[in-house]
C-alpha cells in the first residue's frame, strides 16, 4: 500500500514538473515572440515617420510600448515624432518624464535639443534659445545644423541681426559650410539682401555634389527679384542636375522631396506668368 501511494505521488510530481515545463517553454516563445513584434513594430514606426506619416508612426510606437516598454530609442523616437507632427506640448510631456531619470550626458543632449525644438514649435523662442546657448558653451558646442535652429529662432524672435550674425560667425570658422550657406542664403533672401545671397550662391555652386539644390534656391532667389526668365532657367537647371546624381541617390528622401520642390516651383511660375498674361 505504501509503495502503491508513493509511486502515485511521484507520478503526479513527474506530471506537474512536466506541465510545468510545457508551460515555460510556451510563456518563453510567446515572450520571444513578442519582442519580435516590438522590432517589427518600431521599424516599421521608423519608416512611416520617414515618410511623414507620423499619426501610423505613432501608433505602431505605441504598440512596441505594449509589447516592449523598455524598448532602445522608443521614448526619443516618440518625441520626436511628436515634433514633426506638430504636437509639441506631447513631446514635452514626454521630454520632462524621461530628462528626470536621464544620467548619460549624451542622451540628456540629445533630449535637450528636441525639448528646444518643441519650444520653438510653440513659439516659445527665448526657451528654446536659452537650451541652444547654454548647450553651445559646453563640449562640442553645436553642430552646423544646430546653429541653424538657434538661427533661425532668433530670427523668429525678430532679432534678425542676431540671427545673421550667427551664421556669419559660423561660415567664418567653416566657410565651406553647405547647411550654413543655405540657411545664409535662405535668410539673406527674407531680409531682401539679393547682392549677398547671389554671392553665396555662386559659391555654393563649386559643390557639384549640391547644384540641384542650389539652383533651386537660386530659381527663388530670382523669384524674389521678380526676375521670372531667370528663375525658370535656374530651375531648369535644377531639373538637369538632379537627372546626372545616381538613380540610388535619387531615390533617397532628400532628394525625393528636391524632386517634388523643383517640378512644383516650374509649374507654379507657369500658371503665374499665365495669370499676368491673362
Amino acid at each position: 500500500m505504501i509503495k502503491y501511494v508513493l509511486g502515485s505521488l511521484l507520478f503526479v510530481s513527474c506530471l506537474y514538473a512536466g506541465n510545468t515545463d510545457t508551460e515555460i517553454k510556451r510563456v518563453t516563445q510567446a515572450i520571444g515572440s513578442e519582442t519580435r513584434l516590438a522590432t517589427l513594430y518600431f521599424k516599421r514606426a521608423g519608416l512611416y515617420a520617414d515618410q511623414g506619416d507620423y499619426d501610423k508612426a505613432l501608433k505602431d510606437f505605441d504598440k512596441v510600448g505594449i509589447f516592449n516598454p523598455g524598448h532602445k530609442g522608443l521614448d526619443y523616437e516618440m518625441a520626436k515624432t511628436y515634433v514633426n507632427a506638430g504636437r509639441p506640448q506631447k513631446a514635452l510631456d514626454l521630454i520632462s518624464q524621461v530628462l528626470s531619470t536621464l544620467k548619460n550626458p549624451t542622451q540628456r543632449r540629445a533630449y535637450l535639443i528636441l525639448k528646444a525644438d518643441a519650444y520653438n514649435l510653440q513659439e516659445n523662442y527665448k526657451a528654446g534659445i536659452k537650451i541652444y546657448e547654454v548647450l553651445n558653451k559646453q563640449g562640442e558646442g553645436l553642430s552646423s545644423f544646430e546653429l541653424t535652429k538657434l538661427s533661425s529662432a532668433y530670427y523668429d524672435l525678430g532679432k534678425s541681426r542676431k540671427s545673421i550674425s550667427i551664421l556669419k560667425n559660423a561660415l567664418r570658422e567653416d566657410n565651406s559650410n553647405y547647411i550654413l550657406a543655405e540657411k545664409m542664403v535662405e535668410l539673406s533672401i527674407e531680409e531682401g539682401s539679393y547682392s549677398l545671397a547671389h554671392i553665396m550662391i555662386e559659391r555654393m555652386l563649386k559643390d557639384k555634389s549640391k547644384r540641384a539644390n542650389t539652383y533651386q534656391l537660386q530659381a527663388v532667389l530670382f523669384e524674389s527679384e521678380d526676375k521670372l526668365d531667370e528663375a525658370l532657367k535656374s530651375n531648369a537647371l535644377a531639373h538637369e542636375s538632379f537627372l546626372k546624381i545616381s538613380k540610388k541617390a535619387q531615390r533617397l528622401e532628400s532628394n525625393k522631396r528636391l524632386k517634388n520642390k523643383i517640378l512644383a516651383f516650374e509649374l507654379r511660375l507657369h500658371e503665374d506668368d499665365r495669370a499676368r498674361l491673362n
